[in-house]
């Protein structure tokens, strides 16, 4: 399947140590500049400005009308949206941010979910209403004569027999009407959406939503608007219903759709006959989402000379695409030029036993597998990059550990575009919290976000280098999702066994039925699922009963080839000829990494490119963790935080790494010469004991109406290394200077200043001189063991995170709670990074 290309998309086949130290702006994150206020060209000046200084090279605008969620996400947008005068503002915006040099996304949609241009499409035409299954319950007494409502599709009585139009009750009898349900502009709170199964709705969404920036920035495209972006269209929920689709199932199957929609509503435990009815008829409504909404929107864009990104709705968990509004979430992806998920609420969190997700009480979820369906869906169409919009939702509080932690989560698991959430232009008032965190110079830590976008940067480049090499691939069995006799069950075991495949170091897509029936079929009687960039020699099916016959087929001639299946032993499972049936995976499949001491929380992923290999590790624990790695090739690791290459110390093969929390080893291993520094072994350290003394510098509040940043003049005192809560006091945001002298240590060459923990940004000076900005673990510096004075004086700027203040703010005590949608649950995550100051224990490595 080959590929468009464009500028956005540019593939890497061999890696550049300039590319990875400076890499080019196409491989920023991308920031989300939520419009939510009134603009101004001034006040748009301020703001790109203030994104350079923090280094955001790449954004895209979200428009959110008063409009968009009135009594649930107030909003101040002038002019209104799509607008001329919008328009004019969006183009003032573009041409500032060309000449910043900055790149940027166009959003589809005002607010989300796409697909609607916030309520224009069925202001419009509301013939294109939302039409979905639904049910109602009446009571007749005896003698009455039962009058089917016009948009009844069928009626059962209690006992499960059809009721026909005109049949007269010899008792009283409880009847429930299964009907088509129209939806427009039910809720007042919510703009609403048309169904995006009608290719007549998308041509509308286009042309009233999209066409219109043509005339304004048309000339931008490819340029520096290199993308367009869809977030979270959805068919209609829970299951679509027309006259037309029905009329189609029945052309498609031969018999009709109503005696099963008990079944389709799960108001009807499900027969054999009812399974087959909803598998099919959840695959056809899956077709029409993609064919008529999905393709028909990247034609338009592709048009522009663009990629098409884009997520879907509820992607953390396939078995739940019903209720997400996509019915088939691998299908949806590889329609786009660059798949996507969204991670938001804390879906990953670095927590080794994370609490399963709730929306209602904003708990942790569980760490899935499932950034791996865009990248999965990526290599099947011969594309190199996948996507994410992440940390929407995270709080106040959220770390830098905490954001590597979340963006090398996803990295390792293929993603390699990263786009973060979010830049708010209105800043006043009730809009001084929600869709935390905030990226501003005056969010206390965030002032050195510059340091994590560069980390991002050179992660988003050495993740598109080549093609990720992964022999292996888990079945997702569709159909048992779609049955629904045991949807959640079949859905746990699914994600159960990826997550086996992870802890015994497997690096694995994820394929489906659909990949199956496209793959190369000469591939496949070699023993080989060839689709796009995807390369399978081992499949992996997890318990499942509803495997298609064509598929079972096709893994048959896959194993004759030389193909090998292993298949999870359940009590329904298919019968697949020549698979290996087993209850474990322990011991059945080998990792490409040698770890000499395993963990399980060490995830592994492999690119392939021209000259060699890479190789990335990343530590999932929530706490330091060292092992070994045998690699008998060249190898260099790369440093993402300086874009330093070093030659690691290699003995009998192995090489020893330590890895913080969320951090990842990159090793890149080539016979191609690359310029290098030597590692150092520091076997000799020096605590350093004397008093540390401090004064606060900088504080971070929320006020009655505005965030205010103030200095602080205050005298050194001496200040015990930990939290520093009793100095500066609980509500404290901010930053402080701790001063320390030391003796330099009697060595040559090297030496490291360690300074242990610190929470949670920080900045080193020497002797009046910066060594840096450290903004995550570990907290180190090398330099020269000349630089160091026999006396010396060290200073460390420690800067916390934006969440005191916000904890301890009584400043949203006069605002109403619909006016602070998202304040009660971020409160939760607010107090997990309460902390702040240098914990130590400070040392001279050398």
């Amino acid at each position: 399947m080959k590929k468009q290309k464009y500028i956005f998309m540019k593939a890497e086949d061999s890696f550049s140590p300039d590319a990875f130290k400076n890499p080019d702006v196409l491989y920023a994150p991308v920031y989300v500049w939520c419009w939510n206020a009134e603009v101004s060209e001034e006040e748009t000046i301020k703001q790109l400005d203030e994104m350079q200084r923090l280094g955001i090279r790449a954004m895209y605008i979200l428009p959110e009308p008063k409009s968009f969620r009135p009594s649930l996400i107030p909003t101040r947008l002038e002019p209104d949206y799509l607008t001329p005068a919008y328009f004019e503002a969006f183009l003032f915006a573009t041409r500032e941010a060309e000449k910043r040099g900055m790149n940027m996304w166009l959003y589809d949609e005002g607010g989300w979910p796409s697909g609607g241009a916030c309520g224009r499409v069925l202001m419009e035409h509301p013939e294109y209403a939302r039409k979905s299954l639904a049910s109602r319950k009446k009571t007749y007494a005896a003698g009455k004569i039962y009058e089917m409502a016009e948009d009844t599709v069928i009626a059962f009585l209690k006992n499960g027999r059809s009721v026909e139009n005109g049949n007269v009750f010899k008792e009283e009898e409880n009847v429930t009407e299964y009907y088509i349900k129209t939806t427009l502009f039910e809720r007042i709170s919510v703009p609403d959406f048309p169904d995006l199964t009608r290719k007549e709705a998308t041509e509308a969404f286009i042309e009233l939503g999209l066409s219109p920036y043509l005339p304004y920035i048309g000339d931008t495209f490819g340029k520096s608007v290199t993308a367009v972006f869809t977030d979270e269209p959805t068919m209609p929920r829970p299951v679509p219903l027309r006259e037309e689709l029905m009329a189609q199932f029945e052309a498609e199957n031969g018999y009709s759709i109503a005696p099963y929609l008990p079944e389709l509503l799960d108001e009807k435990e499900v027969t054999s006959e009812g399974a087959e009815a909803r598998i099919s008829w959840f695959d056809m409504c899956s077709r029409m989402f993609c064919e008529n909404f999905i393709l028909q929107e990247k034609k338009w864009v592709n048009k522009q000379g663009v990629p098409f990104l884009g997520h879907m709705d509820g992607d953390d968990a396939a078995y739940k695409c019903i209720s997400a509004g996509n019915a088939h979430i691998l299908r949806a992806l590889r329609l786009f030029d660059v798949p996507g998920v969204d991670v938001i609420w804390r879906q990953i969190y670095p927590l080794e036993n994370p609490t399963p997700f709730d929306h209602t009480v904003g708990v942790t979820a569980e760490n899935r597998i499932f950034p791996r369906y865009a990248s999965s869906a990526a290599a099947q169409i011969g594309g190199r990059r996948a996507m994410t919009e992440s940390c929407g939702v995270y709080g106040a509080g959220m770390t830098f550990d905490e954001m590597r932690f979340v963006m090398n989560f996803q990295a390792i698991r293929g993603i390699n575009v990263f786009n973060l959430f979010s830049v708010p232009y209105g800043r006043r008032g009730f809009q001084m919290t929600g869709e935390m965190p905030f990226f501003t110079e005056k969010h206390a830590c965030y002032k050195d976000l510059a340091t994590f976008n560069a980390y991002l940067e050179r992660l988003s480049y050495v993740t598109s280098i080549g093609k990720t090499e992964n022999n292996t691939a888990l079945y997702m069995p569709m159909c048992d999702f779609w049955a629904g006799e045991n949807t959640v069950g079949y859905g746990e075991q699914f994600e159960k066994t990826g997550k086996d495949l992870e802890d015994l170091g497997i690096p694995f897509d994820v394929f489906d039925d659909d990949v199956l029936e496209a793959a190369n079929k000469d591939a496949l009687f070699c023993g080989e699922i060839r689709l796009g960039d995807a390369r399978y020699t081992t499949l992996v099916i997890p318990p499942c009963k509803y495997m298609p016959t064509c598929s079972i087929e096709k893994l048959e001639i896959f194993i004759s080839g030389g193909g090998r299946v292993i298949l999870l032993s359940s009590p329904d499972m298919p019968v697949i000829r020549g698979a290996e049936i087993t209850d474990t995976l322990s011991g059945k499949l080998v990792s490409p990494l040698v770890i000499t001491e395993p963990d399980n929380f060490l995830r592994i992923g492999v690119r392939a490119y021209d000259e060699g290999r890479i190789y990335f590790i990343h530590n999932e624990r929530e706490s330091e963790t060292d092992f070994g790695v045998e690699l008998c090739e060249n190898v260099y690791r790369l440093d993402l935080n300086t874009g330093e290459i070093f030659r690691p110390n290699v003995q009998n093969g192995e090489i020893k790494l330590c890895l913080a929390s969320g951090e990842m080893a990159v090793l890149l291993c080539t016979e191609n010469a690359v310029p290098f520094l030597d590692s150092t072994v520091f076997t000799k350290q020096t605590e350093i004991s004397n008093s540390f003394v401090f004064r606060r510098t900088e504080r971070f509040s929320v006020g009655e109406m505005d965030y205010i940043l103030e200095d602080v003049a205050e005298r050194d005192a001496e200040i015990p290394l930990g939290d520093w809560s009793e100095r500066v006091g609980l509500d404290f945001s901010g930053s402080g200077i701790y001063t320390v002298s030391f003796d330099a240590p009697k060595t040559e060459g090297k030496i490291c200043i360690d300074l242990g923990d610190v929470h949670y940004t920080c900045e080193a000076v020497l002797n009046g001189e910066s060594l840096g900005k450290r903004v995550m673990a570990p907290y180190t510096y090398v330099v020269s063991a000349d630089e160091l004075k026999k006396k010396n004086k060290l200073e460390i700027r420690v800067t916390n995170t934006g969440a005191n203040a916000y904890v301890y703010t009584k400043s949203f005590e006069k605002w109403q709670e619909w006016q602070l949608p998202y304040m009660p649950k971020q409160k939760v995550f607010h107090t997990d990074s309460i902390s702040g100051g240098l914990y130590g224990p400070v040392k001279i490595l050398y």
